[in-house]
């Protein structure tokens, strides 16, 4: 007994969006909520390749719909306008940037 639900993303291969219908039984929307399902076999997740990186690498997880790929969604750093930015705030600002463009 699940619920139905429509999962969208992007074709990787042509970049169109596709939409699957599901039988859920169980939902979240919490990504580590969901690699823990996942890995102990609970389920199919949908959730952002970074963090399930080295399970996959290991073999823990499989690709199941490997040419499938989520919207993008805008990602954004924020601070509180000021004069000058504190040196701890733009190093850290810097770093992330540099982290971010690494994962994704």
């Amino acid at each position: 007994m699940g619920t139905a639900t429509k999962v969208e993303g992007v074709r990787e291969s042509d970049s169109k969006k596709f939409s699957v219908k599901t039988n859920t039984v169980f939902s979240a929307n919490n990504p580590a909520m969901l690699l823990s399902m996942a890995l102990t076999g609970r389920g199919v997740a949908f959730i952002p390749e970074f963090l399930c990186r080295e399970h996959l690498r290991t073999g823990c997880l499989v690709h199941v719909l490997k040419n499938l790929r989520s919207q993008e969604i805008p990602l954004s750093l924020v601070t509180p306008e000021q004069k000058e930015v504190p040196l701890k705030l733009r190093k850290f600002l810097d770093l992330a940037q540099k982290k971010l463009k690494e994962i994704f």
